[in-house]
């Protein structure tokens, strides 16, 4: 992920969850975890490397939910 604020206290092994904010996914959807931190010193930003929370290769299904847009005319 990039451009996130040095002012964040990001650590290896922390959480990332989806934050909602975007109306696609709910809030609080398990991406993954931090594996590591980069960025320029006294930069504003800093990259973090994230692992995905779900190993692909074993997935067998994948639901969808699409959002009810009421009644069609």
């Amino acid at each position: 992920m990039k451009y996130i604020s040095r002012a964040e206290n990001v650590q290896t092994g922390d959480v990332v969850l989806s934050s909602g904010m975007a109306g696609v996914f709910p809030k609080g959807l398990l991406l993954g975890f931090v594996t590591g931190t980069s960025g320029t010193e006294g930069g504003l930003f800093q990259k973090i490397d994230v692992a995905s929370a779900v190993d692909f290769g074993k997935l067998e299904e994948v639901l969808i939910p699409i959002p009810d847009a009421g009644p069609q005319p």
